[in-house]
């Protein structure tokens, strides 16, 4: 009887209701991180004087940061820094994600049904608050631009009032804090500008992670495998969750030598910091909030 039950409510569920249904809905998403996001809007001006003071301390730290990791090759360079808040981070980082993401436009539309509008309900929730979580607590990023069309221009950031926060929070000496971030962000655009094939390594990952969610969502256009399609895009099947790991595992190394670098020269470009980088980076809180340093 029970088992009866719930075969008819899942054919419910999944009976078409007309029309197709997208479940990815980008502007759904932006509205309901937008609500989760703290602060207000820098203007111009005070992103101008800000964008001035990291260019200034990026040039004190550059010199030593190639000397140390052998130089750029002939023609190449280190993108500028940009400010950030955490609204122009979080319009950013979404229009990464839906660039990213193309390719599965198509196969993201299926017949819509209860299934397809919980799914993607529960899809735009949990990026929202994704999000929303992270536009308090990255610090720095780099963009390498994956799966970006030619011309490719990396780009760095500074979420200013996230550093202003850990700043104030934990009582930090403001030019060396940002100094020390800033290098360890200029080590990532070196990465990748001295190694391309890094670059060309994580696109095909991305690429084999959204080849495998388009076909673990059917390629037929019947819009019949709504409930696949959401399991595609939440859950994952296995062949995605491997290219996960593969793509975590590049990650962690590119994250890792960037974290040595910091610590190895701090002390050159950050003179201040060999008297709290060691306790922030391990203490309540601060492991969290540094592991979130870096969006590439």
């Amino acid at each position: 009887m029970a088992a009866g039950v719930v075969l008819v409510a899942l054919a419910e569920a999944a009976r078409p209701r007309g029309g197709r249904a997208n479940l990815i809905d980008w502007d759904e998403i932006a509205a309901l991180a937008s609500g989760r996001v703290r602060g207000s809007h820098l203007s111009p001006a005070r992103r101008g004087r800000i964008k001035a003071s990291y260019q200034r301390m990026a040039a004190e730290v550059t010199p030593t940061l190639l000397e140390t990791v052998g130089g750029l090759p002939a023609g190449q360079g280190l993108p500028e820094f940009q400010v950030l808040d955490r609204f122009t981070w979080l319009e950013l980082n979404i229009g990464l994600m839906r660039r990213a993401l193309e390719p599965l436009e198509r196969s993201t539309l299926v017949a819509n049904s209860l299934i397809a509008q919980m799914g993607r309900a529960g899809v735009s929730r949990y990026v929202a608050l994704l999000l929303g979580f992270l536009s308090g607590r990255v610090l720095g990023q780099f963009d390498p631009q994956l799966l970006g069309r030619e011309p490719i221009e990396h780009a760095l950031y500074l979420v200013e009032p996230n550093v202003a926060k850990w700043q104030e929070a934990e009582d930090l000496p403001g030019d060396d804090l940002r100094r020390w971030l800033i290098l360890h962000e200029l080590t990532h655009a070196w990465q990748f500008a001295a190694h391309p094939w890094l670059r060309q390594h994580l696109n095909d990952e991305l690429g084999r992670l959204i080849a495998t969610a388009a076909a673990a969502q059917g390629s037929d256009g019947s819009g019949r495998r709504s409930l696949s399609s959401v399991l595609a895009l939440t859950a994952g099947v296995p062949s995605q969750l491997a290219a996960v790991r593969r793509m975590q595992a590049t990650m962690s190394l590119v994250e890792g030598y960037g974290n040595l670098v910091m610590n190895l020269w701090a002390g050159v470009c950050c003179p201040g910091s060999t008297s709290w980088k060691r306790p922030i980076a391990s203490g309540p809180g601060g492991g969290a909030r540094w592991r979130c340093c870096s969006g590439v």
